[in-house]
């Protein structure tokens, strides 16, 4: 059995959902850059072995996402 929390989220001012559209579009950007380099490392021409998708350096993401997310959430 899957679990899934569901928010509705109302922001109060028209500040406060530009906060929340910056936000969500960091995020956006930061998961498919990230599956993208693991996407690079999958395909990468020395073939698949004894490297992991996982382990793929997604450090220097960090410093360009961390001012929006927070330095934890990056």
């Amino acid at each position: 059995m899957k679990r899934t929390n569901t928010l509705a989220v109302r922001p109060l001012s028209d500040a406060g959902e530009q906060l929340l559209r910056d936000l969500l579009d960091a995020s956006a950007a930061l998961w498919n850059e990230v599956n993208y380099q693991r996407l690079m490392r999958y395909n990468n021409e020395d073939g698949f072995e004894g490297e992991d998708v996982w382990d793929a350096d997604t450090g220097a993401l960090e410093g360009r996402y961390k001012d929006v997310l927070g330095a934890s959430t990056a």
